[in-house]
Parts: C-alpha cells; sequence; structure tokens
C-alpha cells in the first residue's frame, strides 16, 4: 500500500512540475474573491497496524488565497463510524493490551482537524484545470482508545487538482499522506467534492486555450469581443480605470467601460455602484435637481435622498434656487423650516425677520399668531414687535395698541433741529397728553446708517434728537417733564433697508408713542 502511495505521490508531482512555467499576470480574482470553501466525501485508509478498519468520510474545507499561488486552507474530515481490526497487534502486545483475535476497538468514529498550505501550479492564462500541493499540521480525535490514546498529532503531506467550471465552481479530487502517532503510522486519505468561491462578480468562465473563447483577463468579456467590439484592453480587466471590470460594466450596469463616469455626473462609475449605490447611468439618481457628485463632493448631501435636512424642499432647490443650506432645515434659524417659509408661509428663508418687525418669523407664527409678512398684523399702528417687546401688547388687538407718532427729520451730521413741517403734528402730540392728564410718552430717536457711519456717534446723535422732541414738547405743551421718556436706538431699527437716499431719509426718524391712561 505504501509503495502505490508513493508512486502516486511522484506521478502528481511530476504532472504539477509542468504547469509551473506560467505567465506572470494580475491575480485580479483572487484578490476581489480570496475566500473559498469545499465539500466532499472520500476515505481513509489506516497503517496495517493501526486498531480501526478503513472507513468512509465527509471532508469540508475552508481555504483563503494570499494571492494566485499561495493559499491557506483548513480541514475537517469527520469519520461517522470506524469499525476495530481483528487480529493480534504486535503493539498492543508489547505493551500487554490485546492478544487475541478480538478487536481492541469495536466501533468508534474519528475526526481529523488539520491546517494546510497550499502551492496552486496553474498557468495563469489558463484557469481551468488547477493542479496544487499541500503540507500542514493537524490532530486526529478518537471517539474511543486507540492504541496509545485518543488523540493523535499528525502532518500531511499532498496535493489534488481542482477543474473549474468557471470563477464560482470547481470540482476537486485531493490525497494525503497523514503521519500521525508515536509509531508514526502513515496513513492515506482519499476525497473528492465541490469547491465555491464566493464573491467574483460576474462568473467569468475562463477556458484552455484552444477550447473556447479566451478572457486573458477575466474580465467575463472574451478577447474577441473586447478587441473587435467594446474597443477595450483584453490585458486590463477595467479598462477605463473606474473600479467596475469591463464585463460588469458591458454586462451588468450597461455602463461604457471606456468611459469612468458614464452620466457624467463627477463621480466614478465604480463610486457610484460600490459606495455610494447610485445609479451609474443617472447623473441625478434621487431627481432632486443636483448632480451625485455634486451632492457628495460639493453639498455634502445624500444622493439617494432628495430631501436630506427634511425641511420640505429637494436639495437642489435648496442649493440653486432659494440659497439654503440643504444640510440645515432652518438656514436662517428662525424657527421655521425652509419648507415651510417658501411653501407656507411665503417668509424668506434667509431673513430670520422677513418684514422687519424685531420679531423672528417662527415667533410670529408660532408664538404669537401674527402675520410674518406684515410689519403691524393688527393694522392699530404699531408694529408687531414694538407691541410685543417694547408695550407688551397684543399685536393681534388693534384697540390696545399706543398711540403712535412718526416724525421724519432731516438734518446734517452734526445737527437735531426740528423741522417747521414737524410742528403742526408734534402740536396733535401735545393737545392728546393735554386731554388725558394720565397719559405717558416715549420718544424714541433712529439714524440711518452709511458705510463710513460710527455706531457710537449715531447713538448719540440718535439720543439727542429723542431729546430734541421732548425739550420742544416741554416747553411749547407745558408738559411734565415726569411723563416723557426720550431713548435712542442709533441705526438699529431701521424701517426699511439703507440702500437708496429715499430710504435713508425714511430711517432718519423720531417715533413717538402715547400710552393713554386706563
Amino acid at each position: 500500500m505504501l509503495q502505490i502511495r508513493t508512486v502516486f505521490m511522484v506521478a502528481v508531482t511530476v504532472f504539477a512540475g509542468s504547469w509551473v512555467a506560467v505567465h506572470a499576470q494580475e491575480g485580479d480574482l483572487f484578490d476581489r474573491a480570496p475566500w473559498n470553501a469545499s465539500v466532499g466525501i472520500g476515505q481513509i485508509n489506516f497503517e496495517g497496524d493501526e486498531e480501526v478498519e478503513d472507513g468512509e468520510l465527509i471532508s469540508l474545507k475552508l481555504g483563503y488565497n494570499l494571492d494566485a499561488r499561495w493559499a491557506i486552507e483548513g480541514n475537517l474530515d469527520i469519520m461517522p463510524s470506524l469499525d476495530g481490526r481483528s487480529g493480534e497487534n504486535p503493539n498492543r502486545n508489547r505493551l500487554g493490551g490485546n492478544q487475541g483475535t478480538d478487536p481492541a476497538v469495536e466501533d468508534t468514529w474519528a475526526a481529523r482537524l488539520a491546517l494546510e498550505l497550499l502551492v496552486h501550479l496553474r498557468a495563469m492564462d489558463n484557469l481551468r484545470f488547477d493542479p496544487y500541493l499541500a503540507a500542514g499540521v493537524g490532530l486526529i480525535h478518537f471517539d474511543e482508545e486507540v492504541d496509545r490514546g485518543n488523540d493523535e498529532l499528525l502532518l500531511t503531506l499532498g496535493g489534488g487538482l481542482m477543474y473549474h467550471f468557471d470563477n464560482a465552481w470547481a470540482l476537486r479530487g485531493d490525497i494525503h499522506t497523514v503521519v500521525a502517532g508515536g509509531d508514526t503510522e502513515a496513513n492515506a486519505i482519499y476525497s473528492v467534492g465541490v469547491n465555491y468561491r464566493w464573491g467574483t462578480g460576474i462568473p467569468a468562465v475562463v477556458t484552455l486555450e484552444g477550447t473556447g473563447p479566451k478572457d486573458t483577463d477575466g474580465d467575463g468579456l472574451t478577447d474577441e469581443d473586447e478587441v473587435t467590439k467594446y474597443k477595450t484592453d483584453p490585458n486590463n480587466p477595467d479598462t477605463d480605470g473606474d473600479g467596475l471590470s469591463d464585463g460588469q460594466e458591458v454586462l451588468v450596469y450597461g455602463t461604457d467601460p471606456l468611459d469612468p463616469d458614464t452620466d457624467d455626473d463627477g463621480l466614478k462609475d465604480g463610486e457610484e455602484v460600490l459606495t455610494y449605490k447610485t445609479d451609474p447611468l443617472n447623473s441625478d439618481t434621487d431627481g432632486d435637481g443636483l448632480k451625485d457628485g455634486e451632492e457628495v463632493l460639493t453639498y455634502k448631501t445624500d444622493p439617494l435622498k432628495p430631501d436630506t435636512d427634511g425641511d420640505g424642499l429637494k436639495d437642489g432647490e435648496e442649493a440653486l434656487t432659494y440659497k439654503t443650506d440643504p444640510l440645515n432645515p432652518d438656514t436662517d434659524g428662525d424657527g421655521l423650516k425652509d419648507g415651510e417659509e417658501v411653501v407656507t408661509y411665503k417668509t424668506d428663508p434667509l431673513n430670520p425677520d422677513t418684514d422687519g418687525d424685531r420679531l423672528k418669523d417662527g415667533e410670529e407664527v408660532l408664538t404669537h399668531r401674527s402675520d410674518p409678512l406684515d410689519r403691524d398684523t393688527d393694522d392699530g399702528g404699531v408694529e408687531d414687535g414694538h407691541e410685543v417687546i417694547d408695550d407688551s401688547t397684543n399685536p393681534l388687538d388693534p384697540q390696545d395698541d399706543l398711540i403712535r407718532y412718526e416724525l421724519r427729520i432731516e438734518f446734517d451730521y452734526d445737527k437735531w433741529t426740528i423741522r417747521d413741517a414737524d410742528f403742526e403734528e408734534l402740536a396733535q402730540i401735545i393737545k392728546t397728553m393735554q386731554r388725558d392728564p394720565g397719559a405717558t410718552l416715549k420718544i424714541e430717536g433712529h439714524t440711518d446708517k452709511r458705510k463710513t457711519s460710527k455706531l457710537k456717534y449715531n447713538q448719540t446723535l440718535s439720543e439727542n434728537r429723542a431729546k430734541a422732541v421732548k425739550k420742544y414738547l416741554v416747553e411749547e405743551g407745558d408738559l411734565d417733564a415726569g411723563r416723557l421718556t426720550a431713548i435712542g436706538f442709533n441705526y438699529s431699527r431701521p424701517l426699511v433697508p439703507n440702500d437708496t437716499e429715499e430710504n435713508m431719509q425714511h430711517n432718519r426718524r423720531v417715533e413717538v408713542y402715547i400710552r393713554k391712561s386706563q
């Protein structure tokens, strides 16, 4: 038996040696799909002085390719039923054990666990026939004590041959010599089975030269089709370098194997398929108005979600139309989502106080129920913000509004003189205060703002204007100064933007508020 095994091993070695002269090519398949597994059946033949008969086994293998040549494989062989060997065992006899013809073990089972290093001797331009050699170490465990115990360390040496149907499936046959035990019994294991390699992508059938179409780079396209039909490189599995093999582009995704960005969205086809899960044939996968590449690279939004921040506006609307932040549902921080501002309330999503009444749009809508587009919701003559912040009145009730007068006073930079045109309106204020001796009056001074405006100067200017009005009312109307309050707000409360001379004239003003007695 040992001679037969020796002859068989020599034959395998000679056969495998004929494959050593190969062309060195990139092992892309084994980089993409290093893991494989096998299941098979076989037989273990024990050397003559073992205490068990030969038996059948089930073989399970799990392998990992280090590269196209070298691999590590774990083996688990299960021998579900082994009969004891009859007759005298000289080893047992010397040890005082079994002396007669009865078997030392009537019936047992065993399992062999081994770790082996494999070297594949296949030709890289012909992967169908795949011979290999293997060597390793392991342990065999018997359910009952055999010879000197239940467990024996072992060394393995052998080889085999795989026949690949495609990149995923193969038939395999293995033969191993197993040296085990203290007496170095040389046992033999034979097995046949099927092997599966997962993660191979497109099952690219590779064949012996002359027996079918040749696929040199293993990308799933024949060399002839690559050269004549697709104009791709038959020696490069990813001609355009986009992360997808030429076969995947043509056969699976329908992309252009010569263009790394088929839909021209700024992302490579491989990035779209493997990383972002977007459609490499649709530049705007989620239909939000932004290209997938713009979403990923520029705006950092989700190319699979049309409304990344969930504010009711598509990312493209925010970025291109309203100039809002597609990652922030409330760009201006006013308490309303951008979509609510644009779609529902028609407010400016970039201006927290659209109507300029000193109340944020969200406060008006959610807290005070006032109109964020109308400075004076109840038309009582006083702005919503002034009612809420300064007067503590209801912006929805015109009856509680203070009596408001607005004086527009032209002045030079260092002047705060009251114009003659305002005397008539000041006379109306005096009459109102005289008719209601319990009424109080607040005078607010304001300025415009220019590029050269200084805060401190304008604060003083606004206060001086308010004081000038107060002085006039006290002196001309004989009003008690204790009923009047003067305050300046510099340029912090413009009625309109300070963008034209006319608007700046409107902002140069004094406002007077009369609170009637109860």
